[in-house]
């Protein structure tokens, strides 16, 4: 699945110090690309760069379960959907039931809690649309009406109120905005444990050393 590599990064030269990723910069099949002031404008910047290079699998550097298995399912499934832009999710009850501490941040459908996955497929040029969405919401954070009104109240109350699979919701989603945006369910509960806190840390070393 896995073509060229890009590494976004604030120091490229540290690339050079890891010795399993010496041949592949040799090769060419790897390189750096800057990082910017924002993952979302990290992701826009890259997206330029790599013009003419899709679909992008995109991750972050957080994602140390991440592996073979994963790739291969997120990559299958996301190809044979008819989008711009898939989003990987676990589901609250397998990741719970496999990994019980793991604290994690859901988003709230009709019959499950999601979390992210850290793993974008952008299948067309047009995904780079999310992209600047995210950077948008990055804006207005502070002010989060402005991102309301993008969805629109109903879509808003109707998420609340949790009317709307996961599918449904991706669905309704790409009705209102610029892009078209599906979610990949995976069945690994490992893809959704990054490193956010030294807890997650201790839960990846663990898991590291069970193999």
């Amino acid at each position: 699945w896995i073509g060229d590599i890009a590494v976004v990064i604030e120091e490229p030269e540290l690339l050079q110090g890891l010795e399993g990723l010496r041949p592949h910069l040799r090769s060419g099949r790897l390189r750096a690309l800057p990082a910017a002031a924002s993952p979302s404008q990290s992701v826009l910047q890259a997206g330029e760069a790599l013009v003419g290079e899709f679909p992008l699998l995109i991750t972050t550097a957080d994602h140390a379960l991440l592996n073979p298995d994963m790739i291969a399912a997120f990559c299958g499934r996301s190809q044979a959907l008819a989008v711009d832009i898939a989003i990987g999710m676990t589901a609250a009850s397998l990741l719970q039931a496999r990994f019980p501490r793991s604290r994690r941040t859901y988003l709230a459908f009709r019959g499950e809690r999601y979390s992210g996955s850290n793993l974008f497929a952008l299948l067309t040029r047009d995904g780079l649309k999310a992209a600047e969405f995210w950077r948008r919401a990055e804006q207005d954070r502070k002010q989060p009406w402005r991102l309301a009104g993008t969805f629109g109240p109903w879509l808003l109350v109707a998420y609340l109120l949790r009317l709307y699979s996961l599918e449904q919701a991706m669905r309704k989603i790409s009705r209102r905005l610029a892009f078209r945006v599906a979610a990949v369910e995976l069945p690994f509960a490992e893809a959704a444990i990054d490193v956010d806190k030294p807890e997650d840390l201790a839960l990846v070393e663990e898991i590291l050393q069970k193999g």
